[in-house]
């Protein structure tokens, strides 16, 4: 066997990972189900032997009243000039729903929905799933902070503030690290959406829109909600339907033995206290 003993020890390409468990939220019912990003900054040839930005899983089929938990890394040392959209050598992913293609939700379209018709996030049109969409597109860059002003540091500039920066400059505007509209924020390249609940049925396609390049670069997947509530939701709904039937059949009991002391019932349930 042609075997070099002293390369045994070697680490060529350290790729090990940590990831941390939390403890559920007090309460709470039904699977949860992680949506996150792979793949890197660059084009095939750069990010290989990783891939191109994409998410996972790129197909997500789950039930009402199952969660999702959008959560996602990033990076700010990419290698310089990997091809990629924002300031150089950075990772950044979002979450936009895209506009149906003649009523069909089959990610073949660009256009991002308006924010509040986000029906993913719950019901559409409320504070709610709106604040969330915002979220998931901002990816709390800044802590969502507005500059007041072009010195303003630490926020994100408006686009009227980037235009006064940038005069006739798209290059320095798309590198500006205050342009929250491209994700350029610095120390955005970790984001947790938290928990969000499935409440309404439907398949939703999403994008990244700083990712989506409509060349060969397209980062998009689909949420697919089934009409059917969770195994596991609707369990603890019929416990909780059954505790409540079994309430009232004590109470309704405890009732009628105390108005008839002489009854069968009264046997039952002259020790339960109503």
């Amino acid at each position: 066997m042609a075997v070099d003993t002293s390369q045994f020890a070697r680490t060529f390409q350290d790729r090990t990972h940590t990831f941390y468990i939390t403890n559920l939220p007090i309460g709470h019912v039904g699977p949860i189900y992680n949506l996150m990003v792979r793949g890197k900054r660059g084009n095939i040839v750069q990010t290989y032997p990783a891939v191109e930005y994409d998410f996972t899983p790129n197909n997500l089929n789950l039930n009402l009243g199952d969660f999702i938990h959008f959560q996602w890394t990033g990076c700010d040392t990419n290698p310089a000039g990997n091809d990629g959209q924002g300031t150089d050598q950075t990772d950044r992913s979002n979450f936009v729903l895209l506009k149906s293609n003649n009523g069909v939700n089959d990610g073949r379209t660009n256009y991002p929905l308006p924010i509040n018709q986000n029906g993913v996030f719950g019901d559409a049109n409320t504070q709610q799933s709106t604040d969330n969409a915002f979220k998931m597109a901002y990816i709390n860059q800044y802590g969502n902070k507005q500059c007041a002003s072009q010195t303003d540091t630490n926020c994100c500039y408006t686009l009227e503030q980037l235009q006064n920066q940038h005069p006739n400059d798209a290059n320095g505007m798309a590198n500006d690290v205050q342009n929250c509209f491209i994700l350029n924020g610095n120390n955005a390249n970790y984001f947790d959406g938290g928990l969000v609940k499935m409440t309404s049925g439907g398949t939703f396609a999403y994008m990244s829109s700083r990712n989506n390049a409509f060349t060969n670069r397209s980062q998009k997947g689909f949420v697919t909600v089934s009409s059917a509530l969770s195994p596991v939701a609707l369990a603890a709904t019929v416990v909780g339907s059954a505790g409540f039937v079994a309430a009232g059949v004590v109470a309704g009991g405890s009732w009628y033995a105390a108005s008839h002391p002489g009854s069968a019932a009264a046997n039952c349930f002259s020790n339960v206290k109503a």
